[in-house]
């Protein structure tokens, strides 16, 4: 199966457009979209407006005009969850399989999606949740001091724990089959590698340090995958030089990108290691 894909668009309208011009000359299979869809603070009005326009509008338009392409998508950690019955509502509509937490029949595999990160430094606490247990960094923001866009009554997001995820998502489909889409990249990789120091001590230290997910990895270790596709860390392949890495069998993939142009991963899930990038 012939996939494009890419990730963290937040809310550039210049990036969405050059995408669906490259979906419309190139008609890949499907295309998977990693999260951080939308602009950053953000009303639901607008938020919903800017969808509409953006990415449901031209799904639309493109199925009326050249037929089906599926579209597969997640959100990310600047996305909030409010904007989620939004895209249900577009699933329901035929428009695009919103696939946090399932797993979707893809001709002769799967894809299976997940949205949420380790705690970060940032204030919005929606797609947050412990690693592999209830700890987190020095320079990560504590839950309590963040805000979520929609209620949390029972503390999912504060007892939640990716690693426990993980086992979940692993018997929605078989690994090996399944292309997983997740918005984290894994730790320990080329692909969640920065520059900010990781801040984890009284002398913060300086130079390049990893923050993706142990969770992911080791379920990557223990499951080795088709494939998995990443966003997230916007500086990792300027960090690290590389947007591509391998575990074992399993080919991990970037298409976040820091700088302006739209990053693009094309990809053949009977081939994964022919998998390219391309600034656009």
């Amino acid at each position: 199966m012939i996939g494009l894909f890419v990730t963290d668009l937040h809310g550039n309208e210049d990036r969405y457009g050059r995408l669906f011009n490259i979906v419309e000359e190139e008609r890949p299979e499907a295309v998977l979209i990693g999260g951080d869809l939308l602009p950053r603070k953000i009303s639901r009005s607008d938020g919903e407006d800017f969808l509409y326009r953006n990415l449901f509008a031209p799904i639309d338009r493109l199925e009326s005009t050249s037929g089906i392409v599926r579209f597969l998508v997640i959100l990310g950690n600047n996305d909030p969850k409010v904007f989620e019955p939004i895209l249900r509502d577009a699933e329901n509509d035929g428009l695009l399989e919103y696939i946090n937490q399932r797993s979707v029949s893809w001709g002769d595999v799967y894809v299976a999606g997940y949205s949420y990160v380790p705690p970060t430094p940032f204030r919005l606490k929606d797609w947050e949740r412990f690693d592999t247990g209830p700890s987190m960094n020095n320079r990560c923001l504590p839950f309590e001091k963040g805000y979520r866009s929609v209620p949390d009554p029972d503390g999912e997001s504060d007892r939640g724990i990716i690693l426990e995820d993980m086992n979940e998502l692993a018997a929605l489909s078989p690994p090996k089959r399944t292309v997983y889409l997740f918005h984290s990249p894994p730790f320990g990789t080329a692909l969640d590698m920065t520059d900010m120091g990781s801040g984890g001590s009284d002398e913060a230290e300086t130079g390049p340090v990893h923050i993706g997910s142990l969770a992911i990895t080791e379920f990557i270790d223990t499951h080795q995958p088709l494939m998995t596709l990443h966003g997230h860390v916007h500086e990792s392949t300027s960090v690290s030089g590389k947007w591509h890495d391998i575990r074992g069998w399993t080919h991990m993939l970037s298409a976040v990108h820091d700088g302006p142009e739209l990053a693009v991963v094309r990809f053949d899930t009977d081939d994964p290691q022919t998998a390219y990038r391309e600034l656009e």
